[in-house]
């Protein structure tokens, strides 16, 4: 697996346990990040600042229930795309398919687009 690869895998292991540390570490200060959906945490967070309070967010409505399962990496570059499951057992348990693309630089996240194949399940797990 490539550096990049191993890049996301930590991101996604952070990110899903909620070590703020590491997230923070690994966030670029003018990152872009869109969550589509229509969950609560659906729309686009400019800047360090803003995806930090985001996950501190996600990891508080699941109580720190979440889990990511890479199935693939793919990667061209600075870029990786994950096909991905996330488990969640809290509020609701739910199991979801992504499509996550990660763009780098300089060793950090630059932008990042999360996809989620069933986006109305993945809003009802929420509440």
């Amino acid at each position: 697996m490539s550096s990049n690869a191993e890049f996301v895998r930590t991101a996604y292991t952070a990110l899903t346990t909620g070590d703020m540390a590491v997230v923070e570490s690994l966030l670029s200060p003018d990152v872009i990040w869109h969550t589509r959906g229509w969950g609560p945490l659906t729309g686009d967070y400019l800047g360090k600042a803003a995806v930090m309070e985001l996950v501190t967010e996600f990891v508080k409505i699941t109580e720190g229930s979440s889990r990511a399962e890479v199935e693939t990496f793919l990667e061209d570059g600075n870029r990786v795309v994950a096909i991905m499951s996330s488990i969640q057992d809290k509020p609701h348990y739910h199991v979801s398919k992504h499509v996550d693309i990660w763009d780098l630089k300089d060793g950090m996240i630059i932008e990042f687009w999360g996809i989620q194949a069933d986006q109305q399940a993945g809003a009802l797990a929420f509440i």
